[in-house]
């Protein structure tokens, strides 16, 4: 029975899907796919239970697909967007401890210029100048 509802309404679930730019070249066409297919069986399921069947299936499994397809974009989009963020933050973390590192540096290029003689301090200038 599944097979056969699949079969049927295979071509509803690709113009659901197609509405939002998911084509079969999309990288995660399959899933969502996969996705759309559970939706139709579950509404499927749910329509058979309700009393009042007044509403043509076609449009409402249709509408139902598309609702589903737009949460699980969402869903993607959000955690997406949450690894986006997550990466700029140890970003700056590594920036913040580069800062930190550069900072002990300097000050211990400093400690060590007031140690030398004129002529040192000449020497590791230009040394330091060519790196």
């Amino acid at each position: 029975m599944e097979e056969t509802l699949f079969t049927t309404y295979h071509s509803l679930i690709l113009g659901a899907l197609k509405k939002y730019h998911i084509t079969p070249s999309h990288p995660e066409f399959d899933d969502y796919l996969q996705h759309a297919r559970i939706e139709l069986l579950l509404t499927h399921r749910d329509y058979q239970k309700r009393p009042d069947n007044r509403a043509p299936f076609r449009p409402f499994v249709y509408q139902k697909i598309c609702w589903a397809t737009v949460d699980k974009i969402r869903k993607e989009q959000r955690r997406y967007d949450k690894d986006i963020i997550e990466d700029t933050q140890l970003d700056l973390l590594t920036e913040d401890n580069d800062i930190s590192s550069s900072l002990a540096t300097t000050d211990l290029y400093h400690q060590l210029a007031q140690t030398l003689t004129p002529c040192e301090k000449n020497i590791w200038l230009i040394v330091f100048l060519i790196n």
